[in-house]
């Protein structure tokens, strides 16, 4: 058996017959795969969830400066416009340091 990269199915190492481990180096833990585009969909999920003010600390807007009698609808079309402009990488180092679930484990 082999541990291999499951995106680009690069050999990384052997590995003893009996494990059964699914090993994501980049999140350092242990992981049920997806397809990229799952975990991409994962992580836009993740950000529609995440309350206003880690919203604010992320993206450095403020909800103080839109306004409130929408609901703060204009805040938050701001942060999912931010959100949309970054890359995979960018958003999954964002959701490794933020995501509170994590932090339980």
């Amino acid at each position: 058996m082999a541990w291999v990269d499951p995106n680009t199915l690069k050999y990384a190492s052997s590995i003893d017959a009996d494990s059964d481990d699914q090993w994501c180096d980049a999140c350092q833990e242990h992981v049920w795969f997806c397809s990229l585009e799952e975990f991409g969909d994962n992580l836009d999920a993740w950000w529609l969830a995440v309350d206003f003010p880690t919203m604010e600390r992320i993206t450095g807007l403020s909800a103080a400066n839109y306004p409130a009698d929408d609901g703060r609808q204009a805040f938050l079309d701001a942060c999912n416009t931010w959100w949309k402009t970054l890359d995979y990488e960018r958003k999954r180092t964002i959701w490794m340091e933020n995501d509170e679930s994590r932090a339980e484990r």
